[in-house]
């Protein structure tokens, strides 16, 4: 393991009971992979120790050529409609997303979902959750971040927050007779 390429962290091991085993890790373009073998047998320490490591060799040569580690596009889920708020809309903000490992034929067919309401009511704080954004490999969630506010928004005056509130009440009622 001391020449394979990428090598920084080993631990081996035999007992009687377990066989040869032996922990490794390996960092190749920033992505760190760690394997774990177990229980080799073997008739001897030579060849225990090298069937342990040519069997970490072939998972980690199969790992760094099978998977890949890539950072989805942060979307810009612009904005949100306010209501009860002295603002009409309210900006969001999506942190950057973490590192996936994905299958290397599957980077592809990474997808993003935003989930966001119609609208929120004031008050509004800076920070607080608005929605999210799912990153999705097939129907399999790898990731959730949150959508939050980029701005405070204050309740609006008392007007403001009747208005809306009778708004939406005969735009649902409209909606029901439809």
């Amino acid at each position: 393991m001391d020449r394979y390429p990428g090598a920084d962290g080993l631990k081996t091991g035999y007992t009687s009971a377990a066989g040869y085993n032996l922990a490794a890790t390996a960092v190749r373009e920033g992505r760190r992979l760690v394997v774990v073998v177990l229980g080799i047998d073997a008739p001897d320490h030579i060849e225990g120790s090298q069937r342990r490591t040519a069997d970490a060799i072939t998972l980690l040569d199969w790992g760094f050529e099978n998977f890949r580690t890539i950072t989805p596009a942060r979307p810009d889920p612009g904005t949100l409609k306010v209501l009860g708020g002295r603002e009409r809309t309210v900006a969001l903000a999506v942190p950057e997303p973490p590192p996936l490992v994905l299958p290397s034929e599957a980077v592809g067919l990474l997808r993003g979902e935003i989930e966001l309401p119609d609208y929120a009511w004031a008050p509004l704080g800076e920070g607080e959750r608005a929605g999210s954004v799912r990153y999705l490999l097939a129907d399999q969630v790898l990731a959730e971040i949150p959508i939050v506010y980029r701005v405070p928004v204050e309740e609006g005056h008392f007007f403001r927050r009747l208005w809306d509130r009778l708004s939406l009440w005969f735009s649902d009622l409209a909606a029901r007779f439809r």
